[in-house]
């Protein structure tokens, strides 16, 4: 891999076993431990700046609950709780940077049963296997063996109330590029400065207390698709995240089609993230049309499942994913918590021993991408620039990172200069690039009392960037003058 430039915290299936209970404080001291040695190990496992929470944040309740809406309420307090402080301490505080979907535990059983009646038997003895499709409102229970219908569809799609209640008070006062609240099976976010686009899906399509399968409605992700595609040309990478895995065994059904996956790749998305199946699992995804068109499918193992709800020999897991410079592959550390409540690195067989793995995706969108971001941030920043908004002009213009000589990184330079912020200055020209760029971080040093630096930087770059003997000596001369007046 080429040196990351970024690294997410993939975590999922968050609900609390009641015999293998883990609190908030002893959950977050254990990921902060755990960062403390990762940071430190060899490879260096760099310190996450993204999260993304793939599902399953409550455990639910039961039909038979007494109480069901004030034990969900305590349970999404408790999760809440958890991602706020979570945030606070692996992302600076900055919910933008957090991507959340819902999973099958975040259904509340109750709300839907209550929604549904039972079919009478003569009706029912007439239905067919066929009148249970993906769209049906028939339900079958085995327990009692009767078929319902869903006979409230607008109390059955409040199932869900808990989550969005919980999610909405997340993002509250946020002034986010896409409406939080926008439908209710997909949300779009933006990452690292609006280079990845994110359609975070609701996969609990049809899902309740009697159908268990997971699905993307083929509405939802098209109407994701056309929204991020009107920015589309401003994304190096399109992002996908969703709860349910894609593969199960035969006689089980609370799996996603894999053609959901398809239809992902078919419209540009190039990362898929997942949870459910409570085990770590990565794997690239291909479909041809004609060329071999490629997505890395991540899952995350759970980071709370008590020993009764985790596969055999698997524990309680998570990802950090290190994504490159070009996001065009990433390295997929597991971190689990074989020992105690003590995360460390997964010795992975099917890794050959190594805590992790690499996945190339390709990226061909990189350069084009950065072309279109470029574009519109010379366009405001020459329009901050003429109303005097120079900071305003620095801010946009380094988000895309100009390249040297080029017309934006020169009006980058202008609106340092104009804007008089010396501290931004030198961060910003810590690499000079040309002679301008050096007069201008000696004056910032020089503003700022640090002659010794000044001296220091015309000393090394002003003939390796080409700067003339004689400014170089006037520009020497201009620095001591400045020392001597500061004295």
């Amino acid at each position: 891999m080429s040196a990351p430039v970024t690294s997410i915290l993939h975590i999922s299936d968050l609900h609390r076993s009641s015999t293998d209970p883990i609190g908030n404080d002893e959950l977050l001291s254990t990921l902060v431990a755990d960062r403390d040695r990762y940071v430190a190990e060899t490879p260096p496992v760099p310190a996450p700046q993204f999260i993304i929470v793939s599902g399953d944040l409550v455990q639910g309740v039961p039909l038979e609950a007494a109480d069901p809406d004030a034990e969900l309420a305590h349970q999404y307090e408790v999760a809440l709780e958890f991602l706020c402080r979570l945030t606070d301490v692996f992302a600076g505080g900055e919910r933008r940077r957090v991507v959340i979907v819902p999973g099958n535990h975040d259904v509340s059983w109750p709300i839907a049963h209550s929604a549904m009646a039972p079919v009478d038997d003569a009706t029912a003895h007439q239905l067919s296997a066929r009148a249970f499709g993906p769209t049906s409102d028939l339900r079958w229970d085995w327990r009692d063996r009767k078929v319902y219908r869903i006979a409230n569809r607008p109390l059955y799609e409040e199932r869900m109330r808990h989550y969005t209640t919980t999610v909405n008070a997340f993002y509250e006062g946020l002034d986010l590029p896409y409406p939080t609240t926008n439908h209710p099976y997909y949300r779009l976010y933006e990452l690292m400065e609006g280079r990845i686009g994110v359609a975070a899906f609701n996969s609990c399509a049809g899902n309740d207390c009697f159908s268990f399968h997971g699905a993307i409605p083929e509405e939802a992700l098209a109407r994701a698709h056309l929204q991020l595609r009107d920015r589309q040309a401003r994304y190096d990478l399109l992002m996908a995240v969703w709860h349910h895995n894609i593969e199960g065994a035969p006689y089980t059904s609370d799996y996603m089609d894999v053609a959901d996956v398809y239809r992902l790749i078919g419209k540009g998305f190039r990362l898929g993230l997942h949870g459910h199946q409570h085990r770590a699992e990565m794997a690239v995804r291909y479909i041809y049309l004609p060329d071999q068109i490629p997505m890395a499918v991540i899952s995350a193992g759970s980071l709370c499942a008590g020993q009764r709800d985790l596969p055999m020999g698997v524990h309680r897991q998570y990802n950090i994913i290190e994504l490159d410079e070009a996001l065009s592959s990433a390295r997929v550390h597991v971190r689990e918590m074989a020992i105690a409540t003590v995360f460390g690195p997964a010795q992975r067989t099917e890794f050959g021993g190594k805590s992790y793995i690499d996945l190339k995706w390709g990226n061909d969108r990189s350069a084009a991408a950065q072309e279109a971001r470029e574009r519109d941030a010379t366009f405001a920043a020459e329009q901050a620039i003429g109303e005097g908004r120079f900071d305003d002009a620095v801010t946009g213009l380094c988000a895309v990172h100009p390249s040297p000589g080029s017309y934006p990184r020169a009006l980058l330079i202008q609106a340092l200069r104009e804007s008089g912020d010396w501290n931004r200055a030198v961060q910003v020209l810590s690499a000079p690039a040309n002679p301008d760029e050096v007069v201008l971080l000696v004056k910032a040093q020089v503003a700022l009392g640090n002659h010794d630096d000044a001296d220091s930087i015309l000393a090394e770059k002003a003939e390796a960037l080409g700067m003339t003997e004689p400014a170089a000596r006037d520009l020497q001369s201009w620095i001591d003058a400045q020392r001597k007046m500061a004295r």
